[in-house]
């Protein structure tokens, strides 16, 4: 059957290597760092340049002034960490920084943290044993035993679990708690009961539905803590009102829940980043989670666009509770025979503290009318989880072959480069690349690429080749490398990645895999068909709404190609004379002066963008003629102008979702672009959202959402069903996108392909 995931037993092998998204990529950082440079310093700007290459930190916009602010926060944050065997220094003036990624002894140990689930990082200690450090003792009560087990006393001196085992159960209550907030009352430390044997789970289960509460989940995983196909899960803490936690090990237990399985699948769970979570119980377990409140999830929409708030579990600890952790014990090794008493009371804690944080976020979620945005992100949660866990097929002899085309394209770009630079400069180091330029003659302020586009001269030229043809090659390895053993690519998706509130993709990024050779290995399973849809400029027809734009809106409901008519207002020309080139020319007109661009900026877009020459003063024409056409859009851009002016505070989509706006004189343009955008990208993502929500419940059993691009869906489907399901695909879409916006008429382009790069 095709998309079935048979739960694996775990493995006893490796140590926890994981970390928050922030911390994952900082590691890809290190190594990428380390192989560039060695131990030599780099600079900021270098780094800058290596996070873009490599495609790392999504969710900051590396080109742009703040996203590298952010980064370079990051970087700053990580002096002196040591990640996947690599510790980072920084050193130097406050302006001139520089950074060097040295190799750590052979003897460090690995550990970690994970932001959005407790207890994945990767951050690396020394492996000398501190004092005092307990020593693990035999563990009593392993799966099979039964009755009172006899406790050597150095176990009960060293605290080390388990402290009683009776019938299967291991009894522990915790001595340490959270540390007391200035005008905080005490908070008790959590009881809590390790289980490592099957036979009390359904007791627990009968306890969980007595109770009637919804359930307080984590996880902590370990081997590759990040990804469910690499990795294994240790402990599954569950937590209801009025009971001790219970942790489960699962290195005893086994994947199989039995009757506390089925028990899960029928009440609410509460957790934060449930995504993770579920995703890991889906695959290990073959759980199907349906009901979920995610409290990262809430924090998210909550602050918004608040980038000073962290939403973290201990973060949201402290912002919404007023409590804040002790030690944080989920820096320590999961993998291993024994875990320490500090290690249980951490996972206690995560799950202890949930149903209160879910009830305060609930207040507030209500207080700002964000209920129907934060309904529609949980319901949307399961469905990624299955669209994660199903994968997107790749035909890796095909890939091979892609890869092999780079290589050679990537040589000759090489070969290119030496010639006009000679052997001994580095293509990859910027400093390296400004000093041969200037030998050449050609003196820039940087080697950005945008920096390179705007000089146009042959000596750039080249290196834009080679940087092109690196990029397309490395792009090919990373999705090799994300191969899984069932021949599919198990991305990682985030419904709440972005300010806007559209996705965005990591591990590999599969929204950034440009039309061409790369999408032809994206197929489906033998037998299958791939139907792929996506909505037909949507944010024009989204923005038209917003702005009221009258002359768009009739073009739509005539079926006008909207590029050809702004092609004929801006160049005045009869649009039946409108040539394939001036389509082009008002592709970046429309989709450029929507959001904001100047006359200069757009010069630079539709270079970019769509490869289209302009002069500065015929780009200033062709600006005022735009908006003279469009009075909708004009009034719509003088309006959030000056909102933007007086410091509005937050911008809407038209489902509620919110996004606070930054303060101050100079963020007014910033302003300025998110009143523009949020209502429609983000108006246009809260679609698609549901029209993800509601094709998940009408797909037939064998067929399953294997990815989204924006305004994208693409479906995996039998080849007897394909018709059945273009047809569930259209519908959910258009219903979604036209409840949102009655006001003007869209269309959804589909077709039934055998590869992603037929539609």
């Amino acid at each position: 059957m095709l998309f079935r995931s048979t739960p694996r037993q775990p493995s006893n092998h490796g140590k926890m290597a994981g970390g928050d998204e922030t911390t994952e990529d900082m590691k890809a950082l290190y190594r990428a760092a380390h192989e560039q440079f060695g131990s030599e310093w780099a600079s900021k700007k270098q780094l800058y340049e290596l996070a873009k290459q490599l495609e790392l930190f999504s969710w900051w916009d590396i080109e742009d002034r703040k996203g590298q602010t952010a980064f370079g926060k990051a970087i700053n944050r990580f002096n002196g960490r040591h990640l996947g065997g690599i510790v980072l220094e920084g050193g130097g003036a406050k302006n001139n920084r520089r950074y060097r990624f040295s190799l750590v002894n052979d003897d460090a140990k690995v550990v970690g943290d994970n932001e959005g689930t407790s207890g994945t990082s990767n951050e690396v200690h020394s492996g000398a044993k501190p004092e005092n450090t307990p020593t693990p003792s035999p563990r009593q009560g392993t799966s099979g035993t039964s009755g009172t087990s006899t406790i050597p006393q150095e176990v009960k001196n060293n605290k080390t679990y388990p402290v009683r085992t009776i019938g299967g159960v291991v009894e522990v209550f915790s001595v340490h708690g959270v540390k007391q907030v200035p005008d905080v009352p005490d908070v008790p430390s959590p009881q809590h009961r390790v289980l490592t044997d099957p036979s009390p789970l359904g007791e627990v289960a009968a306890i969980i539905r007595q109770s009637g509460n919804a359930v307080a989940l984590d996880i902590e995983t370990y081997g590759n803590g990040l990804n469910p196909w690499r990795g294994d899960i240790r402990l599954l803490s569950l937590a209801i009102p009025e009971h001790p936690a219970w942790l489960l090990d699962l290195k005893a237990i086994g994947y199989d829940l039995g009757e506390l399985g089925e028990c899960l699948q029928q009440h609410q769970v509460i957790a934060h980043n449930a995504k993770f979570d579920l995703l890991w119980l889906r695959h290990k377990c073959g759980l199907r989670l349906d009901n979920v409140f995610c409290t990262l999830t809430a924090a998210r929409l909550l602050s918004n666009g608040k980038r000073e708030l962290r939403n973290g579990l201990y973060a949201c600890w402290e912002r919404f509770l007023g409590v804040s952790p002790g030690t944080d014990h989920g820096k320590s090794d999961w993998g291993g025979m024994f875990l320490t008493e500090d290690q249980l009371e951490y996972a206690a804690l995560d799950v202890f503290h949930l149903h209160e944080l879910q009830e305060k976020q609930q207040l507030l979620i209500n207080k700002e009318k964000l209920g129907d945005v934060l309904h529609l992100e949980n319901r949307l949660i399961p469905v990624v989880v299955e669209m994660e866990n199903c994968g997107f097929g790749i035909n890796k002899e095909r890939l091979l072959g892609v890869i092999e085309e780079y290589s050679t394209e990537l040589n000759d770009a090489l070969g290119s480069f030496k010639e006009a630079f000679g052997e001994e400069t580095n293509p990859n180091s910027p400093s390296q690349l400004k000093k041969a330029l200037e030998k050449k003659g050609v003196k820039l302020a940087d080697t950005s690429e945008q920096t390179l586009k705007e000089e146009g001269l042959p000596p750039t030229t080249c290196i834009l080749s080679y940087r092109s043809a690196k990029k397309q090659m490395e792009q090919a390895e990373t999705l090799l490398k994300a191969i899984e053993e069932d021949g599919r690519i198990h991305a990682r998706f985030e419904p709440t990645g972005t300010n806007t509130g559209r996705f965005s993709s990591k591990r590999p990024n599969l929204q950034n895999i440009g039309r061409g050779k790369l999408r032809h290995c994206f197929v489906p399973d033998e037998g299958n068909l791939l139907v792929v849809a996506d909505y037909s400029q949507v944010e024009l027809r989204v923005a038209a709404v917003v702005a009221n734009e009258e002359r768009m809106i009739e073009a739509y409901k005539n079926g006008v190609d909207l590029h050809r008519q702004t092609a004929s207002l801006v160049l005045d020309k009869p649009i039946e004379d409108i040539t394939k080139e001036d389509r082009q020319l008002a592709k970046a007109v429309n989709f450029g002066l929507l959001y904001g661009q100047s006359a200069k900026g757009l010069v630079a877009y539709a270079k970019k963008a769509y490869g289209v020459e302009m002069e500065y003063d015929r780009a200033r024409a062709i600006h005022g003629k735009f908006f003279s056409a469009y009075t909708g859009l004009r009034e719509w851009h003088e309006r959030s102008r000056e909102a933007a002016s007086k410091d509005l505070k937050s911008v809407r989509t038209v489902s509620g979702r919110v996004r606070w706006l930054p303060e101050g004189k100079d963020t007014e343009w910033i302003r300025f672009v998110g009143l523009l955008n949020t209502p429609v990208q983000g108006g246009s993502a809260d679609a698609l959202k549901q029209a993800m929500v509601d094709l998940a419940d009408k797909l037939p059993p064998a067929a399953s959402i294997v990815s989204t691009v924006h305004d994208e869906l693409i479906v995996e489907c039998t080849s007897d069903t394909a018709e059945e399901v273009k047809a569930l695909v259209e519908t959910a879409m258009l219903d979604a996108v036209q409840t949102m916006f009655p006001g003007v008429r869209f269309e959804v382009e589909s077709g039934i392909c055998d590869s992603w790069a037929e539609k």
